[in-house]
């Protein structure tokens, strides 16, 4: 709009000029002069008015639209073994894109190296394949040494286990291992070892005199020592107590032993005894104790028939030195229920 307002006023301006001057013959050889020029662009046409120099007489060309002024080509999408890519290039001026196609270049996308085994030291028949065309290629791999990382403790070594000191091939994960040799133990850990065992070997044989000795307050020990019927239970049935001694400290004359076990859960057999002991005596309320004990010893012999539970556990045990002996400072619940099947749980639950 700009552009042809302005050749209007210039055209005017030249029709109001020639009015004043005198027009030559119609033969005159024009001798042209360019007064105004619109370049042309690659959205516009162009013009250009020129006037002749000798008799006036103007002329108005238009100008064809010109090319695009391209920038350079860019791939926009690259060509690969398969497909066809695709360059693109732009006007400077109107921003209009043009797009060629760039032939395949028969570049495969491999994959990474695959192998059925990945063991270093074992000559090897790699693959890989074109993501594209599927196109596969063999190759293959020498055996190599391992390439060690450094040495790690997988699991520390203590008085009672060896540990384990590992390392990794860094390529193919193989594991290399050394055993690590069990901790000394000090003469007093020998000594409380020794004691330890000594109250599970009383534990197995359920031998009532002999485990109150284990501590240092004998009298705080509850055991059937006046029923003649459940020293015979667990004489039979604590042959199944298993333990297993996980670390043992000495300061002075104390001592502390972390241990795992192992051992027969009576206790629903306890309950199923006392419940039939109680309507035993409802119907016989003349009974003797001794009768009744008897009657509920034969129950829990009865119902231990049905298979065995087992309960799981950790204990810490606290000693103390007693003379040359170690020995166990207290009597808890953990100790009662091992030695006596959750007996005392399922009775204390019942009643």
């Amino acid at each position: 709009m700009k552009k042809k307002l302005i050749l209007s006023c210039i055209v005017g301006f030249l029709l109001c000029l020639l009015s004043v001057i005198p027009i030559y013959a119609s033969e005159c050889s024009h001798v042209w002069e360019t007064v105004y020029r619109i370049e042309p662009d690659c959205l516009s046409k162009g013009s250009e008015m020129k006037i002749c120099q000798k008799c006036r007489k103007i002329e108005t060309i238009s100008l064809p639209v010109s090319d695009h002024p391209w920038g350079e080509w860019q791939i926009t999408t690259a060509p690969n073994c398969t497909y066809t890519g695709i360059k693109t290039r732009t006007c400077t001026f109107c921003y209009k894109t043009q797009q060629e196609d760039v032939p395949t270049n028969g570049i495969h996308s491999w994959s990474d190296w695959k192998t059925a085994t990945n063991i270093c030291t074992e000559e090897k028949k790699a693959y890989r394949s074109c993501s594209y065309c599927h196109t596969q290629e063999t190759t293959i791999i020498p055996a190599s040494n391992h390439v060690w990382g450094e040495w790690y403790i997988d699991k520390k070594p203590t008085i009672f286990k060896t540990g384990v000191r590992m390392r990794y091939c860094i390529n193919c994960l193989t594991e290399d291992k050394i055993i690590i040799p069990k901790q000394k133990m000090t003469t007093a850990q020998k000594q409380v070892k020794k004691s330890v065992d000594r109250f599970f070997k009383y534990a197995k044989q359920y031998n009532t005199s002999k485990l109150t000795k284990c501590f240092t307050k004998p009298s705080s020990v509850k055991l059937f020592i006046e029923n003649s019927y459940m020293p015979q239970y667990y004489k039979k049935y604590n042959k199944r107590i298993s333990y297993e001694l996980k670390s043992i400290k000495v300061s002075g004359k104390n001592a502390t032993v972390k241990l795992s076990y192992k051992y027969p859960n009576r206790y629903n057999v306890f309950k199923a005894a006392f419940e039939n002991s109680v309507y035993y005596q409802l119907k016989n309320p003349n009974i003797s104790e001794s009768q009744l004990l008897k009657y509920m010893y034969e129950r829990i012999c009865v119902h231990s028939k049905a298979g065995i539970d087992y309960s799981h556990g950790n204990l810490t045990l606290k000693l103390k030195k007693s003379g040359s002996a170690w020995k166990i400072t207290s009597f808890n619940s953990k100790i009662d229920n091992l030695l006596h099947s959750n007996y005392t749980k399922a009775y204390n639950d019942y009643f």
